[in-house]
């Protein structure tokens, strides 16, 4: 390869070269902490070693070691490289000038075991090319390499269940020290992630090290609001460590790769889809020292203008991958399992029927999980946070074709729209190949306004007002987009009463 040196961004590692892709310029594989083999498996993040020359950065970098996504049906593939040296960014930027632009990281959701930065979904160009904004994809370590607590076993393990926050933060710290290079601005960061991606950013807003990195965060489709405890990371890592068939950390680290990933499958396996995660952050006493619920409450997150939302049915997907007889088709089945899970079924399909309607207990099960999981932890954030700074809620209501029209309004359908990608190879798993354009260029232009500003507010005849617990005004995007005062009132008062 040629060097152009209009195509040549240099780190404090040392050169990148990237390229044009049509949209903007392209970086790919560009290092911030070294590679995590080895003994390093569990450690924290250390800084990149450094090169000479020019380093081709014209390929996305590989992800961490991971099985296969039980998302992969409605998402398709992601045929991305894997290794234990992907502690790594992509970006993406209109120019490498002086320009200083607002930067948009993006963390990826996967349930805390899957995905990467180079998932077509997560393509930044449009954030560059429409809202002349710098885009930072991350690659991060995953299930047991991010949150495989052994600091019980030995001290020096002291916030590996944590790793990957910790990796998040390391990833800052590199925008903080390079993004200059790639025309972005340090002071004007804004972090965003959906699913397990937004519980990161939850993790962020309270860690110290993350403080003054980010200056803004988008938070979409977090469930439940919690962290682990320490009982339950424990408990992951003894059935992980049992299925591994390894005594020590010695023996952990130097385990091969399909020992670890097959391992990592029996762990996740011995708790249920409804339950809190085996992998994801702990509250240790040390990277994490509370729950975010308590956190916002008591003032402890950093300070920043936050957009979050959810979509209407986000349980939907999930019903794809539950074993069949989990799923309540009839009332008795339905009761008997919310009796388990939260006490009471009986009265709880009796007043989800009263709110929407006789429906089928499939469609009653749907509504009350995505309410469970997402709609009622998402508010009780909002409303703990919202008297304390700027924050702006959505709803998306869009429902989805595919799959005969299952995955409806569900996990993961806005991102295609908020980062304007209708025309990738995973949309036609997720939204067809009619996706509306007009929603599309609504929320994104919202997201690129947000990041800009710190205001989603923009110069739509649709003016957003900051949510606050008198009115609570939320957007529902869809086709035709709106303000809401309160929407569902009376599924959120069900679920607050209940807590």
């Amino acid at each position: 390869m040629s060097c152009n040196s209009d195509l040549i961004a240099k780190t404090k590692n040392g050169a990148v070269q990237g390229f044009h892709n049509g949209r903007c310029l392209f970086f790919g594989g560009i290092p911030f902490a070294s590679s995590t083999a080895g003994e390093a498996k569990f450690k924290p993040p250390q800084s990149p070693k450094s090169w000479q020359g020019v380093r081709p950065a014209v390929f996305p970098g590989p992800a961490i070691y991971q099985n296969p996504t039980r998302f992969e049906p409605f998402l398709g593939p992601d045929p991305q490289p894997q290794s234990d040296d992907a502690l790594c960014l992509n970006i993406w930027t209109p120019a490498l000038d002086s320009d200083k632009r607002p930067v948009y990281v993006w963390i990826h959701g996967g349930a805390y075991i899957s995905g990467s930065a180079s998932f077509p979904l997560y393509d930044g160009s449009s954030f560059a090319r429409n809202g002349d904004i710098v885009f930072v994809g991350i690659n991060y370590r995953l299930g047991e390499r991010g949150y495989l607590h052994l600091k019980h076993i030995d001290e020096n393990y002291a916030g590996s269940g944590n790793n990957a926050l910790l990796d998040h933060v390391a990833t800052l710290k590199w925008v903080r020290d390079n993004i200059e290079a790639f025309g972005g601005d340090p002071h004007r960061v804004t972090v965003g992630g959906q699913s397990a991606g937004g519980g990161a950013i939850t993790g962020l807003m309270m860690m110290p090290q993350a403080r003054g990195l980010f200056h803004g965060a988008i938070i979409q489709s977090i469930s439940l609001m919690s962290f682990r405890d320490l009982e339950l990371a424990e408990y992951a890592t003894k059935t992980f460590m049992e299925a591994a068939g390894v005594p020590d950390i010695a023996s952990l680290e130097a385990a091969p790769m399909e020992t670890l990933l097959a391992a990592q499958r029996v762990t996740v396996r011995s708790r249920p889809p409804w339950k809190q995660a085996t992998f994801q952050p702990v509250i240790d006493g040390e990277v994490l020292t509370k729950d975010i619920l308590p956190a916002a409450s008591d003032g402890d997150l950093v300070d920043v203008p936050v957009l979050i939302g959810i979509t209407s049915e986000e349980w939907k997907p999930f019903q794809f991958f539950m074993n069949p007889d989990d799923v309540p088709r009839d009332e008795e089945t339905f009761v008997n399992f919310f009796d388990h899970l939260v006490g009471d079924g009986g009265e709880l399909i009796t007043t989800y029927r009263d709110i929407v309607g006789n429906l089928e207990p499939e469609e009653i099960f749907a509504a009350a999980m995505s309410d469970w999981r997402w709609r009622g932890p998402t508010l009780d954030f909002a409303a703990r946070l919202c008297d304390k700074q700027k924050l702006y809620a959505y709803e998306f209501t869009w429902k989805s074709p595919t799959n005969d029209g299952r995955l409806g309004a569900g996990h993961c359908v806005e991102i295609p729209f908020c980062f304007d990608n209708l025309s990738t190879t995973s949309t036609p798993y997720l939204i067809g190949s009619a996706a509306p354009t007009a929603l599309a260029d609504n929320m994104h232009a919202r997201w690129c306004t947000f990041i800009r500003n710190g205001s989603p507010n923009n110069d739509s005849t649709i003016d957003w007002p900051a949510y606050d617990k008198r009115c609570q005004a939320t957007m529902m995007f869809d086709v035709d987009s709106q303000i809401v005062e309160d929407p569902h009132p009376e599924r959120r008062t069900y679920w607050e009463n209940r807590n």
